[in-house]
């Protein structure tokens, strides 16, 4: 289980990833709130600056509660 040692969980999210290893990027609205995050495992990032020629995306598969699109992209 993650102890979030008083952040958010956002936070606590971003911590872990930057302990792991991964790279991301993320925004913010106004009033802090998380409006946009990418995630990415540095050997798929590498991979795909090697084959950059064909990518897929959809983010029509599913929305979470606050109706923000889950964006699923398939590389080959």
């Amino acid at each position: 289980m993650l102890k979030l040692n008083s952040n958010t969980p956002i936070d606590a999210l971003l911590d872990t990833l930057d302990r792991q290893g991964w790279v991301h990027e993320h925004d913010k609205d106004d009033q802090g709130h998380l409006t946009h995050l990418f995630i990415a495992s540095k050997d798929c990032l590498a991979y795909a600056k090697k084959n950059p020629d064909i990518q897929v995306m959809d983010c029509t598969y599913k929305t979470n509660r606050f109706d923000m699109l889950l964006l699923n992209i398939i590389s080959i």
